[in-house]
């Protein structure tokens, strides 16, 4: 590994835990058998004045860390090196139950569709901010999905089908392919350029609470793909573990809350793989952690592009947990739609729209509670679902 990509983690250290999900830790640029052995003294000289400043810092990451363990009854073991994103693994791997990792290969079908549109969702809606603007959080949005819900774990392969209607019960997991009014979408496919698309059970829910046009398209093979009803849902398998993390959350047990926020993402990981580019790399080239905080080289030079695979068998239901989210959501995005509350945005779990009562507010898991943003009770103007400007000119980047 070259010492330029090695040297992107100085900003990235430990130092900075408290306020992030990963764990960058001194591994990748600290522990010098990680390096080629020429390098070693090079590297070690140029962060002599930073291992011995961070050292008390890094000792109590390493504290913290064997204190999270012991509490979750992994006494007196180092999972992979200290790495919170193994640990998670190692959590969600304990609580699948037997039934649950017999996982049948993914077919073709499955492998192509999985992957899309996995996440909650990004978008603007009215950009003018003004005093009454609000953001509300989601509490624990991630977990949620994973302890409170009654979404099927499929185990098997769908089946590819032609059907007349949409099926009276859309809580069964399905894809399918549709054409939709993308110009009045409550739901963001800004992604998609064609109005034919495929979409999953929950999105099609999602569409019924605004009472949005959504067709079955009938001139093709096949318009469906659906799973046989599954005995194992995600409540059965993960709210005791989720339970549990929620109350050490509550008992400030240091590492539980970015170790709860990367759950969903190492479950559902993908396989990552980068093009070869032929002549030399960019010199701008770095390494980051993903949502998943394993390691993620990125170069500037365009011609690089970032492929996406599903690593796991289990990825079959990663879609129908993003989308899943994206329902609880729509639930009460709906509910303001239908009282005429303006909504500015919505960002992953959180909504900026005009303070109203209509939004359950409390401490748990699911509900909602008022988040602190510049731009709250401010006249502005949203740039892009990321960048916020006041009207005397002060700009709030939520990238950086």
């Amino acid at each position: 590994m070259e010492i330029s990509n090695l040297l992107t983690f100085k900003c990235m250290k430990y130092i900075t835990y408290k306020n992030t999900c990963y764990d960058i830790i001194f591994k990748q640029f600290i522990d010098a058998s990680t390096v080629e052995s020429k390098n070693k003294e090079s590297i070690n000289e140029m962060y002599k004045n930073d291992l011995r400043k961070d050292q008390d810092v890094i000792r109590q990451y390493l504290n913290d860390f064997d204190s999270l363990c012991k509490n979750l009854g992994y006494e007196n073991t180092k999972i992979y090196n200290y790495r919170l994103p193994h640990l998670a693994k190692q959590i969600l791997h304990d609580a699948l139950d037997p039934r649950a990792k017999q996982q049948q290969e993914l077919d073709d079908f499955e492998t192509t569709h999985c992957i899309f549109q996995n996440d909650t969702f990004m978008c603007l809606d009215n950009v003018i901010t003004n005093e009454n603007t609000t953001t509300y959080d989601m509490n624990s949005c991630f977990c949620y999905g994973l302890q409170a819900s009654t979404l099927e774990f499929n185990i098997n392969c769908g089946k590819k089908q032609m059907i007349d209607e949409f099926p009276k019960n859309l809580y069964t997991n399905a894809y399918f392919y549709c054409k939709i009014d993308l110009d009045n979408c409550p739901i963001n496919y800004k992604k998609c350029k064609t109005n034919l698309l495929w979409v999953t059970n929950y999105d099609v829910l999602s569409f019924k609470l605004y009472g949005f046009k959504i067709e079955l398209i009938k001139s093709c093979e096949y318009n469906s793909y659906i799973y046989d009803k599954s005995k194992i849902n995600f409540q059965g398998l993960f709210k005791k573990t989720i339970d549990k993390l929620m109350e050490f959350k509550t008992n400030k047990l240091p590492l539980v809350k970015p170790l709860m926020v990367m759950l969903h993402g190492v479950m559902f990981q993908h396989l990552k793989r980068f093009c070869e580019i032929s002549g030399s790399k960019s010199t701008n080239s770095l390494i980051v952690p993903d949502a998943n905080g394993e390691d993620m080289i990125i170069y500037e030079d365009s011609r690089c592009k970032y492929d996406k695979q599903p690593q796991y068998k289990h990825s079959r239901n990663a879609i129908f947990y993003y989308s899943y989210l994206r329902y609880i959501l729509h639930k009460s995005l709906s509910e303001l739609h239908k009282n005429k509350i303006t909504v500015n945005r919505i960002y992953k779990d959180s909504i900026t729209c005009d303070k109203n009562d209509l939004l359950t507010m409390d401490n748990k898991i699911g509900h909602f509670k008022f988040e602190m943003k510049n731009w709250n009770g401010k006249n502005g103007i949203f740039e892009n679902v990321r960048k916020w400007r006041s009207n005397d000119g002060i700009v709030v980047d939520e990238k950086e």
